[in-house]
């Protein structure tokens, strides 16, 4: 492996600083944290419905209202829960993220005055 020259030692040297920064590393936390929290939701969700369609296709087929049945109410539930995740990762993300990320450009910009 080479070493870095000119700009790009420059670069290299930059973003390590960046990454080693107290509010990059809160932020890539809460950041994680938060996805994988979501992402477990959304699968465990998706999972569970796949699985009963596949297990359970009596209880998928069960009435609720004139043509509306289980198997319908669980995809149903599957897009409005993607809709919801996504409205609460924006909202989360504005409120703790970009907050965040922006203290990170910042002291970026500074150091680099």
């Amino acid at each position: 492996m080479t070493t870095p020259v000119g700009p790009q030692k420059t670069r290299t040297t930059t973003y390590l600083t960046i990454q080693s920064s107290d509010a990059f590393i809160q932020l890539r936390r809460r950041a994680r944290r938060l996805i994988a929290a979501l992402f477990t939701v959304f699968v465990g969700w998706f999972l569970a419905t796949i699985l009963l369609a596949g297990w359970a296709p009596d209880l998928f087929a069960l009435e609720v209202a004139g043509n509306v049945n289980v198997g319908l109410l669980f995809v149903v539930g599957q897009i409005l829960s993607t809709l919801l995740i996504t409205a609460f990762y924006l909202r989360y993300a504005r409120r703790w993220l970009d907050p965040l990320a922006e203290r990170v450009r910042d002291e970026f910009e500074r150091s680099n005055r």
